[in-house]
Order: C-alpha cells, then sequence, then structure tokens
C-alpha cells in the first residue's frame, strides 16, 4: 500500500491530524508544479494546492485507500486548476503604472519634499536681497 495512502486512510478513520499533515508536506510539494503548470501564476497554483487538499478531506470517505493518493489528489487538482483559470479569465483586469518607469516613485516625490522644506528652511535665513535674488532664479 502507498504510504501516503495508508497515511491519508489513518486521518480518515481516526481524524489523525498529524498524517494528514504528513500527506500534505509530502505531496504538495510534488503537486505545486503541475498547479503551475495548469494554472500559469504562481499565486493561482498555490491556492489550487490547498483548495485541491479541502477537496480532499471534504470527500475522504470516497477514496479507495488500496490504490495510489497521489493520482486521485491530482485528479482534483486538475478540476480544481480548470476551475482557477475560467475565474482568472473573468477577473477584471487594470494597468497598474509602471513606476520604474514614470520617472517619479513615492520614495522620489517624498525625497524632493523633504529637500524643499529644507531648503526654505536655509532660503528664509537670507537677507531680504539674497532671498529675492535666489528665489527668482530658482
Amino acid at each position: 500500500m502507498d504510504p501516503s495512502a495508508e497515511l491519508f486512510a489513518r486521518f480518515r478513520a481516526r481524524g489523525d491530524l498529524d498524517a494528514l499533515g504528513t500527506v500534505f508536506d509530502t505531496l504538495a510539494p510534488r503537486l505545486l508544479p503541475v498547479a503551475l503548470h495548469l494554472c500559469g501564476d504562481p499565486g493561482d497554483a498555490e491556492d489550487a494546492v490547498q483548495q485541491t487538499f479541502l477537496i480532499a478531506i471534504e470527500r475522504a470517505d470516497t477514496f479507495d485507500a488500496d490504490q495510489r493518493l497521489e493520482p486521485w489528489l491530482a485528479g482534483i487538482l486538475t478540476n480544481v486548476a480548470r476551475n482557477v483559470r475560467r475565474q482568472a479569465r473573468r477577473r477584471p483586469t487594470t494597468e497598474l503604472p509602471n513606476l520604474a518607469t514614470d520617472g517619479v516613485g513615492p520614495l522620489d516625490e517624498a525625497t524632493r519634499r523633504d529637500l524643499v522644506a529644507h531648503l526654505r528652511t536655509h532660503v528664509d535665513e537670507l537677507p531680504a536681497e539674497q532671498r529675492q535674488a535666489l528665489l527668482m532664479q530658482l
């Protein structure tokens, strides 16, 4: 019998959460590349693997403990990934501004404000004629 299947059967029979945790720790890293291939997006792939295990927990009584667990989970993952792709196509996409190429990002703006405040303090301390000449130049 498949060791993961034995652990999953133990979870199903006794509610052994340690056994379920071991199954997750063993099989989730093996399912994640499959999910990434099916979903395309790393965040969606991680969500799909988690959903796969949630569905497996809900449907634990339908698993045949004489079979291998990983193919059963891969089948669930395939269906979950299909639904994730459908949902991703329905998500509205909005273009975010590319702060790296727009020239002025939040950090640049904050730095500029600090510099202007610092300059104002020192310009205000100048004699009136010098201050007026400098302000006209700036």
